[in-house]
């Protein structure tokens, strides 16, 4: 092979290294200059309250209590962290047995389906939420010297 050749080829080879060299550097420094990490994301809890209010009253209230066969009703007041979408309610009786609350068999109050704004809100046991109609729990609850409440799961459809 001629020193022309021989030249030209370890010229080409030197240049094609250099090529994948500085391609290399690039790759490197495009990962180092792309990183950016975000702020924290926390996840809060919505909180709520349920409320009772007996018949003929007009005053809700966390507690309640009233004479046996009087009709009775709650809502759940949704107070922070709460979000904007639609969402199913479902509500349970339970009785108190001892110091273990046992869901009481038969009642069967509509699944409320409400679509909340992230704003603080009242929903009523119906089936939109609103308190036309709220259901009567005081059906469900003629034992006497008994201890009741109304619990609400809400969740996403």
């Amino acid at each position: 092979m001629s020193a022309s050749r021989k030249s030209q080829r370890t010229f080409m080879t030197v240049t094609a290294i250099t090529v994948i060299a500085i391609a290399t550097v690039f790759i490197v420094y495009a990962a180092i200059l792309g990183t950016y990490p975000g702020g924290n994301v926390s996840i809060q809890q919505m909180t709520a309250t349920m409320y009772y209010q007996g018949d003929g009253s007009s005053t809700w209230a966390t507690t309640l209590s009233i004479g046996n066969g009087t009709a009775w009703y709650a809502r759940l007041n949704l107070t922070a962290s709460i979000p904007s979408q639609t969402v199913n309610v479902t509500w349970t009786l339970e009785w108190l047995n001892v110091a273990t609350w046992e869901t009481v068999s038969g009642p069967t109050p509509p699944e409320t389906q409400i679509t909340l704004a992230g704003t603080p809100t009242a929903i009523y046991v119906t089936a939109d939420g609103t308190d036309s109609g709220n259901y009567n729990w005081g059906q469900h609850t003629e034992t006497v010297n008994e201890v009741y409440r109304v619990k609400a799961v809400v969740e996403s459809p």
